[in-house]
């Protein structure tokens, strides 16, 4: 099936077209039904404001409360719990002045049911460590904790979400049957490349004539490049003859043993 332009609709419009005649009738009984509510809210004197963005045409249920019972709309406390939830946090704080919080069950009337159980996941975690239970471990990659039998050497997340194992020793996702110090991880290259790179920097030389980059391997400071061009190892100084080696060349062998004791 194609669209007015040509392109190809997918399954949520498919199905759209199919119901779009029961669909429209379930929006506009909807809609009448919460104009009903409003007008008898008016009538009755129960519309109420919100304490955050102080709408006052709130119907009852269109209301949340703090656990002190300040009024707030739905989407106030949903976007104040989804800004809570981006700090991994687990207490959510009153949106007004007083200073109570929301109660889960109210989290719960706002938020979609994934980000909710996510949210209450992570609370019953928090719980379980602060109980400072003996034993009790919690997965490097998520806040799922347990209590591993002592002999494992594997931690085995059984949050559905992360699943991962964990090596218990170092930390690291299992690298069985291999122990840990044969596993070169990420951060353990990084760190060897460069010292390697530092390392090789620090001996290799650049001819003051052609640029070429060389280094020794053997024999006196009086090195000589492809190109002809005469230099000193130490300093990287054009030379012709051995002039330059013999006071200059003692003052920089006194220099580079002082640093090498510092």
């Amino acid at each position: 099936l194609f669209g007015i332009l040509g392109e190809p609709l997918n399954q949520q419009n498919i199905s759209f077209l199919k119901h779009e005649k029961l669909i429209r009738q379930h929006i506009k009984q909807k809609d009448e039904k919460y104009r009903a509510a409003l007008e008898d809210a008016k009538l009755n004197g129960l519309l109420q404001t919100c304490n955050c963005c102080f709408d006052d045409q709130l119907i009852p249920e269109e209301c949340v409360f703090c656990n002190k019972g300040c009024i707030f709309c739905k989407d106030c406390v949903k976007s104040g719990a989804e800004h809570v939830i981006g700090k991994e946090e687990t207490v959510f704080p009153c949106l007004g002045v007083c200073d109570s919080e929301f109660h889960y069950s109210t989290l719960q009337m706002v938020l979609d049911e994934k980000t909710f159980q996510g949210v209450w996941q992570r609370k019953q975690f928090e719980e379980i460590r602060n109980a400072n239970l003996d034993g009790l471990e919690t997965c490097p990659f998520c806040d799922f904790c347990m209590i591993p039998d002592e002999g494992d050497k594997i931690f085995k997340c059984r949050n559905i979400a992360c699943m991962k194992e964990t090596c218990r020793k170092c930390g690291h996702e299992s690298h069985i049957p291999l122990r840990c110090e044969e596993i070169e991880y990420e951060e353990d290259v990084k760190i060897r490349t460069a010292i390697e790179k530092q390392m090789t920097e620090a001996f290799l030389r650049k001819c003051w004539r052609c640029s070429k980059q060389f280094y020794k391997e053997s024999g006196c400071n009086k090195m000589t490049c492809v190109c002809g061009a005469k230099m000193c190892y130490i300093c990287g100084q054009a030379v012709q003859d051995y002039k330059h080696f013999s006071n200059n060349g003692i003052e920089y062998v006194k220099l580079l043993n002082l640093l090498n004791k510092n």
